[in-house]
């Protein structure tokens, strides 16, 4: 995943992933990734259309976005 947020701040390319609130709440985000540290990623979330911070232990899976689509951004279960 390192590879895939540092090319994200490099190429200004939107990021999909799986992510897992505090409260349980799996949502699938799409964001541009502004900055990485050890703990947390700081992006912009393209589903709240503002920068947040994600903790790193609490995302699942991230994929280089492929499709057209990549503004919708859908609460899975």
């Amino acid at each position: 995943m390192e590879g895939l947020f540092r090319r994200s701040i490099a190429d200004r390319t939107p990021v999909e992933m799986i992510y897992m609130s505090e409260k349980g709440i799996v949502t699938k985000r799409v964001v541009t990734v502004r900055q990485v540290n050890e703990d947390a990623i700081t992006a912009f979330c393209h589903m709240r259309q503002a920068v947040r911070t994600f903790k790193r232990l609490n995302i699942l899976s991230a994929l280089p976005v492929k499709r057209r689509s990549w503004r919708q951004d859908d609460q899975i279960g």
